[in-house]
């Protein structure tokens, strides 16, 4: 067995940004981001449309350890600061819920956890949810001190239903609600860098007032994206592109496709998976990478661009546009096969509700790219279409097939395969 460190982990605090200025607005947004190195990364060890599965994205190795503050040497991403500096003083928790706090973060863990252990822990938390807006003094004081218990990749931690100390407490104060619960939610949106935070923040806030946080977790989403542009290797950021796909809408299509030159797979997802086709431009000039800054992205767009097709004509007829150009690469034709045999790509973890698979879902596979930390999944949902589903996706691929011997070759197994579920 693994002996697990007990360790408070730092958690990324964003500087609080400089006041806009009257008049600024998305493009302000998207100026930003591209003011920083924003060049594909090498594809040399990234997949563009992998050949093969590899093994199921790692979860992080059995740790409860410091979240890796940001490195002194790159001063817009600055170490931990207490949040509770800028903060008006609230009441001081009561002895009794200061201690169920306590009890939380003194879950020993390093053979472990028990389901004894777990019922313990999780039995506190009710207590602390049951005392109402009485806890929220404790747990204020928890969250100011800019420390997590995280238990990611401890045996048993799945007991505990929950990811780490404060993300428990986030759900805490959704069960709790009222109107110190959202202040404080809100505050600590403002301040965290952490994508899960802010993704779990996103829904707690939803989940409290509908609607009303939308714009202040997109912010907070666009500013800690903009940090981790920086070193796309430091953190999974999965969570931030759910957030901006489901709270953004079609104003952050021009985001998600600048942000393609650094996550060739989970920016193109997020625009696949705008409302009402809202990222179909977008990722049909990643596709044509007329400049080259997209690199591995454009492979990947058109893979987007098949799934979509079906459903939108327009992302049917970008699609035929790029194979009449005659230059897709093997691992193009691959992405675009998978995509037309029914195979959808998802993020590996979602915070949102963002994806349900449909029940009858099948030959799952997992994916990851540790160069970018990218971790994604695929399934094929093809077991659910109908006849009529089934010929409208081989009247497709004759449309393709027509207009490039390629696509004749690369699609024909594919097609075969759909022609025989109709007896054809």
């Amino acid at each position: 067995m693994v002996a697990v460190a007990v360790i408070l982990a730092a958690v990324w605090v964003r500087k609080r940004p400089t006041p806009a200025a009257p008049g600024t607005n998305l493009t302000a947004s998207i100026q930003a981001i591209a003011q920083l190195d924003l060049s594909p990364a090498p594809t040399s060890a990234e997949p563009a449309l992998p050949a093969a599965p590899s093994p199921p994205p790692p979860a992080p190795p059995p740790r409860v350890q410091p979240v890796t503050p940001p490195a002194p040497a790159q001063p817009t991403q600055p170490p931990p600061t207490p949040a509770a500096s800028s903060a008006p003083p609230g009441p001081a928790p009561s002895p009794y819920t200061r201690q169920l706090v306590k009890n939380l973060t003194s879950l020993d863990v390093s053979k472990g956890i028990s389901p004894e252990q777990a019922a313990a822990w999780r039995g506190e938390l009710d207590k602390l949810i049951k005392e109402g807006a009485a806890s929220i003094p404790a747990i204020r004081e928890f969250l100011d001190q800019n420390v997590d218990l995280v238990f990611d990749g401890v045996p048993g931690a799945e007991q505990l239903g929950a990811r780490s100390v404060r993300l428990a407490l986030f759900d805490a104060l959704a069960q709790i609600g009222g109107p110190e619960a959202i202040s404080l939610a809100n505050r600590t949106l403002q301040i965290t860098a952490d994508p899960r935070e802010i993704a779990v923040l996103a829904r707690t806030l939803e989940q409290m007032e509908p609607e009303q946080h939308r714009q202040a977790a997109l912010k907070a989403a666009r500013e800690a994206l903009a940090l981790a542009a920086q070193n796309p290797a430091a953190r999974n950021v999965s969570p931030l592109f759910e957030v901006l796909q489901k709270f953004g809408g079609a104003e952050v299509a021009a985001e998600l496709e600048q942000a393609a030159t650094k996550w060739n797979y989970y920016a193109p997802m997020a625009l696949a998976a705008l409302p009402n086709g809202a990222g179909i431009s977008a990722l049909t000039r990643i596709a044509q990478n007329v400049d080259g800054r997209f690199g591995a992205s454009s492979r990947f767009a058109l893979q987007m661009l098949a799934e979509l097709a079906p459903q939108y004509p327009e992302a049917a007829q970008a699609l035929v546009e790029q194979v009449k150009t005659q230059r897709l690469s093997d691992l193009a034709w691959y992405g675009i096969a998978s995509a037309l045999a029914g195979t959808q790509m998802v993020y590996s973890e979602t915070y949102l509700d963002t994806v349900v698979p449909p029940p009858n879902a099948i030959d799952p596979k997992s994916y990851s790219i540790p160069s970018n930390q990218q971790y994604y999944r695929s399934y094929n949902v093809s077991l659910q279409w109908t006849p009529e589903q089934i010929q409208k996706q081989l009247q497709l691929i004759d449309q393709l097939r027509a207009v490039s011997p390629a696509a004749a070759a690369a699609l024909e197994p594919t097609r075969a395969a759909l022609a025989a579920r109709l007896g054809q």
